[in-house]
């Protein structure tokens, strides 16, 4: 079953700050701290936030650089700017 658009739009979201490059200036995350990055993005996102699941393959699939900037990030503007 297809997701709604607005969970299609978030989960794009979450998969482009996850995937972006630039992140140089934050700590690096790695792997092994995906729940907690989920957890942090999860509760930046509230309702519009993918699955669990959906964001921790994101995370997995990341790097490390990439995981530290989505941590560093405090709201919506700011993971959409975590590039």
């Amino acid at each position: 079953m297809p997701l709604p658009l607005k969970a299609t739009v978030i989960t794009g979201l979450f998969v482009g700050v996850v995937s972006m490059q630039g992140c140089s200036s934050y700590d690096p995350v790695p792997v092994s701290q995906c729940s907690k990055v989920v957890e942090h993005v999860s509760e930046i996102l509230g309702k519009m936030a993918p699955s669990y699941s959906e964001m921790m393959k994101s995370c997995k699939a990341s790097t490390d650089k990439k995981r530290g900037c989505a941590m560093a990030a405090i709201t919506t503007g700011d993971i959409s700017q975590c590039r």
